[in-house]
């Protein structure tokens, strides 16, 4: 979705390109090391080892709001924790505790240095600490510091979603319909 927002905007859609499959890490290293794509959309700590490999160079780093504006009018909605509403009904105990650990390790991330963060996680999750460091102080902007999505953020999604033609419109979708922060401001103290 994000590549058929990022080619919209460029004047030009998915149709222009071949899309190959490369999944991530290794894998895509591989596949650009080995010229079998011209690009590629990656996350950290990928785009972190080829950087600092000096083996790709970046285009559009959407981790910061700055960059995501290219494309978008506001911020993009990235990731989120979801559930049914069935659940929220029924359990609305657990989701607040869940939705507590997410705004505290929003908050924690926020509030610590990446080399602190690296040094209290298990070894087979950092793997090699240097990247690791490197990678979250890069990803950082993108990150939330408190849980909190706007309207902006989801209309911003929903239309990527459009451009990739996975909904037809958002006539009659109203992005507040598509999330619901109470949980978030109850762990927040608000």
């Amino acid at each position: 979705m994000l590549a058929a927002s990022i080619f919209k905007k460029a004047g030009y859609s998915l149709a222009d390109v071949t899309i190959l499959p490369v999944g991530s890490g290794k894998s895509l290293i591989a596949a650009m090391d080995n010229r079998e794509i011209d690009a590629a959309m990656a996350t950290d700590p990928t785009t972190t080892v080829l950087l600092m490999a000096g083996r790709g160079s970046l285009l559009l780093d959407m981790v910061t709001f700055e960059e995501t504006q290219r494309i978008f009018t506001g911020e993009y909605q990235f990731t989120g924790l979801m559930t049914r509403a069935d659940v929220i009904a029924a359990r609305p105990e657990l989701v607040q505790s869940v939705v507590d650990v997410f705004v505290k390790t929003n908050q924690f991330i926020a509030t610590h240095s990446a080399a602190d963060i690296s040094a209290r996680l298990p070894a087979n999750i950092v793997q090699d600490r240097f990247v690791y460091v490197k990678s979250l102080e890069h990803s950082r902007p993108s990150l939330s510091l408190d849980g909190m999505v706007t309207k902006t953020g989801v209309a911003n999604n929903l239309q990527s979603q459009i451009t990739f033609a996975s909904i037809h419109s958002t006539a009659g979708l109203d992005p507040t319909s598509f999330f619901d922060m109470r949980f978030v401001l109850k762990a927040l103290g608000r």
